[in-house]
């Protein structure tokens, strides 16, 4: 439960594109992961495990410059797999916004919205931080 809240603020960071095309991905290999073993007769291996082992590699990787030692274990390989399976076993509760969010943001919607339709995510950020540590947004620095 605290991963995949974990999970939804982390795809609140993510630019809006990066957030909705995992959405739409994660989504359409749930929608296939549902084809596995429909019946005895019918249906393939693919469920959210082998999808995620199979996938995984291609969409959440390290960009890593050595090549990798023999002695080093797979746990981030793991670990990835793990959390791509988690993705697309969620539901649609990961893709909303968080309720403290929406209640922060009420609360504090005067001084917060001025002017952000065009800000970026770093911008907002610092809009946050900088009300819920009391100093004015216009006393910021950038």
């Amino acid at each position: 439960r605290d991963r995949m809240e974990a999970f939804r603020y982390a795809t609140l960071l993510m630019p809006q594109a990066n957030r909705d095309m995992l959405n739409v991905l994660m989504r359409f290999l749930s929608w296939v992961a549902t084809f596995s073993r429909v019946d005895e007769q019918s249906g393939s291996k693919m469920d959210t495990y082998n999808l995620a082992t199979v996938i995984t590699p291609n969409i959440l990787y390290a960009d890593v410059k050595e090549p990798t030692r023999s002695d080093r274990d797979d746990t981030f390989s793991f670990e990835a797999c793990s959390v791509i399976q988690q993705l697309m076993d969620a539901d649609e509760v990961l893709w909303m916004v968080p309720d403290a969010v929406i209640v922060f943001l009420r609360d504090n919607s005067s001084e917060f919205v001025e002017g952000t339709s065009e800000l970026n995510t770093k911008e907002l950020l610092r809009r946050c931080d900088k009300l819920t540590s009391g100093k004015p947004i216009a006393d910021a620095e950038p």
